[in-house]
């Protein structure tokens, strides 16, 4: 597949909010012990997009996680 090129920061900055359905090009560093839900909850409720950083995260802490995010949007 080709890929197109972008000659503007700004057509960049629109092809990458299009391809993930972002309203701004603002993302959450997934950081590991310091993202909790309601941060990325408010970050993803602004039009960016939100992230969790599970590095040491259990499953358990994981879905927990996932389900207060889901809820909360």
């Amino acid at each position: 597949m080709l890929r197109k090129t972008y000659s503007s920061p700004y057509a960049r900055a629109q092809y990458f909010m299009d391809r993930l359905g972002i309203r701004v090009p603002i993302v959450l560093a997934p950081m590991a012990g310091a993202c909790p839900p309601s941060l990325s909850i408010a970050v993803a409720n602004a039009g960016g997009l939100g992230a969790c950083g599970a590095l040491v995260m259990k499953p358990d802490e994981i879905m927990a996680w996932t389900a207060e995010f889901r809820a909360r949007l």
